[in-house]
């Protein structure tokens, strides 16, 4: 399960959740406004949220190891 305390961290710019076994992703991410780095790599997720693509218009860079996966 996906930890949403982490949402709360708003001041975090770089956030490494990668090979956590993580099937699903947290809206609360988007409160994380200063995030500039997200990998979410090597986890299990079946699809990426659409809202990551928020992340990505405000810069943030995220990386994925999804697309490798098809």
């Amino acid at each position: 399960m996906f930890p949403e305390c982490l949402g709360a961290l708003i001041e975090l710019e770089e956030l490494d959740i990668s090979k956590n076994q993580f099937e699903q992703l947290s809206e609360s991410l988007l409160s994380l406004t200063h995030l500039r780095i997200l990998d979410i790599s090597s986890n299990p997720l079946p699809s990426l949220p659409d809202w990551i693509q928020v992340l990505q218009s405000r810069g943030c860079q995220v990386t994925t190891s999804f697309w490798e996966r098809r």
